[in-house]
């Protein structure tokens, strides 16, 4: 029955579902939003159905999958009726609600299967319960004053819903959470000193100020008697506003405490403190200088620019980089940037005032932050996909590789590795077949990752050369190693649980750094395409040691070299 309904792998699919048909008018935060509430309700309503003995697992799946579907249609309805996002959760928690209680009942009736639900009396009264539930809870938020009247009908014409303005009057008391998350309103009906009365006070006292001004230019009796009704009058309205004031405070100090006891019963709630785990893997935080950047309202280019990022990474190396929060942060200086991986900050810049395309620096700083740190960004669920995708074409690769010869694990590493050396993975059959033919003789992640390098020469030699005008081939321009730093270098390899490294004391380590260093600025005229050209065992550690060093450098063995290429040495380290 329902104990047997394993309602968290089934939500999690449909998360990921949501994914490929979320508009592309909202954006990589709009999406996030949606996924985010189809999971929720989806996730709660799964964990009521496991804790229902009377509905079994098709029920279960039939049920929790009607409501994920509604709940990402209703969301969408209420971003596009512009209705404000507090009131979201509540709207959507009712018609939820509703769906819940309506197929549980026709359950009980008869077993709900997945024939059954598409039955048109089924989906006809499921789709009018909908409605209803939405129609009258945006009634009601209406009739609150949550909403005004414009959002109200504009909401229900995003659900295709002609509705005549409710009547206020017959509607309850706003429930004390709205009240907090909007202005605190004063009740005026207990309250006698409104504004309507104090305004009446006012034309009152003008127009008797007016009458003693006349019968002051008609006797000397009069003359003082307009500056009296002035005075009276003022008092008057002054103490009616000083009372209004104090009430005024003395209620939103109300609304004030009502606020912290609602948090502190939170705040005391385990289940409450579970929706806080979990961190970004991408966010950003930007001055307040360049938010206007990423303000839908106004320029709007950064997002639009980290979109093009996400396609052409995808399009260039097979990397698909997860959805990156943006948040302002009045703590920074007004062109600041801080790029976060994890909450952990990498990399913190100044984006020039006179820099003209402001978003394409921002931008340029996200690639090399999520190339350089994709050991943080990669996620075993991320190699899974990559899983399933060859599963579609070839069910048996997988099996024959995962976990048969290597592990997910060590298979995410060499993954990992591509992509920080910007090696393309597109390909991923073939990364598949070669790495079931090599995993047979060795299993060592890293000298998987040197022959599968070796297969892949072409692409990485070609995708580092430079065809020159009038030369019948591409050009790789290299940097060697002398022959003591070969010899240094090799015999200092080690391989250890945390991967092969060099084993070289501080000053041998700045030397290098130091040689390497100079050897670039001497190759100025190449610098964007140059090549550290070295021997296949030392390749991977020498990458590894100076990309902590060297933005984008690019470290290639002699094993991966073509015959196709011209390789043309510019200098060697020593």
């Amino acid at each position: 029955m329902g104990k047997s309904f394993k309602y968290k792998d089934f939500v999690n699919k449909l998360r990921f579902q949501v994914g490929g048909v979320c508009p592309e008018e909202f954006g990589e935060y709009g999406e996030k939003y949606i996924r985010g509430f189809v999971h929720a309700h989806s996730l709660k309503a799964g964990k009521a159905l496991h804790d229902e003995n009377s509905v079994n697992s098709e029920a279960c799946e039939v049920i929790t999958q009607s409501i994920a579907e509604w709940t990402f249609h209703k969301i969408i309805d209420l971003l596009n009726g512009e209705v404000p996002e507090v009131f979201h959760e509540r709207i959507i928690s009712k018609v939820n609600e509703a769906i819940y209680d309506y197929l549980v009942d026709e359950n009980h009736q008869c077993p709900l299967t997945w024939e059954t639900y598409n039955e048109p009396d089924i989906l006809l009264t499921l789709e009018s319960v909908v409605k209803d539930t939405y129609q009258d809870a945006l009634r009601q938020l209406y009739s609150d004053k949550g909403i005004c009247k414009d959002t109200y009908t504009w909401a229900m014409t995003q659900s295709h819903i002609d509705d005549e303005e409710p009547d206020t009057e017959s509607s309850v008391a706003k429930e004390d959470k709205f009240i907090l998350n909007s202005k605190p309103q004063i009740p005026y009906k207990e309250l006698f000193f409104t504004a309507p009365f104090l305004f009446s006070v006012d034309i009152i006292g003008i127009v008797i100020a007016i009458v003693g001004i006349i019968l002051a230019s008609i006797t000397t009796y009069f003359s003082v008697f307009p500056f009296i009704i002035v005075l009276i009058c003022f008092i008057f309205a002054l103490c009616a506003r000083i009372i209004r004031n104090l009430y005024n405070m003395s209620y939103r100090q109300k609304c004030n405490l009502e606020t912290e006891i609602e948090n502190l019963e939170d705040a005391v709630n385990p289940n409450s403190m579970y929706q806080r785990l979990g961190v970004d893997v991408i966010s950003m935080q930007v001055g307040f200088g360049l938010i206007y950047l990423a303000d839908p309202e106004q320029k709007n280019k950064l997002l639009p620019a980290i979109a093009k990022l996400r396609k052409d990474l995808t399009d260039e190396l097979g990397y698909i980089i997860p959805n990156i929060r943006i948040m302002d942060n009045s703590k920074l200086k007004s062109n600041e940037c801080i790029i976060s991986i994890r909450n952990t900050v990498r990399e913190r810049f100044f984006v020039e005032t006179s820099a003209l395309e402001k978003e394409d620096v921002i931008v340029k700083h996200l690639r090399n932050t999520v190339i350089k740190h994709a050991n943080d960004i990669i996620s075993k669920t991320d190699i899974l996909k990559l899983m399933e995708i060859v599963r579609t074409q070839d069910p048996t690769l997988v099996n024959d590789l995962i976990p048969e010869l290597i592990s997910a694990v060590d298979f995410r590493r060499i993954i990992v590795n591509f992509i920080r050396e910007q090696v393309s993975i597109k390909d991923i059959i073939l990364i598949f077949e070669r790495l079931c033919d090599f995993a047979r003789f060795n299993k060592e992640p890293n000298v998987l990752n040197e022959r599968l390098r070796s297969e892949l020469g072409a692409a990485i030699c070609l995708s580092h050369s430079v065809l020159e005008k009038d030369a019948n081939k591409p050009t790789l321009y290299a940097l060697t190693l002398s022959n003591a730093y070969e010899k240094l270098l090799e015999k200092s390899v080690q391989y250890t649980e945390i991967g092969v490294m060099f084993m070289l004391k501080p000053a041998q380590v700045e030397k290098l750094i130091k040689a390497v260093e100079v050897a670039l600025l001497a190759t100025k005229k190449h610098s964007d395409n140059v090549v550290l050209l070295v021997a296949p065992r030392i390749r991977l550690p020498l990458f590894g040691l100076l990309s902590r060093h060297f933005e984008n450098i690019k470290v290639l063995s002699f094993s991966e070299l073509i015959t196709d290429i011209n390789v043309e040495c510019i200098g060697e380290i020593k």
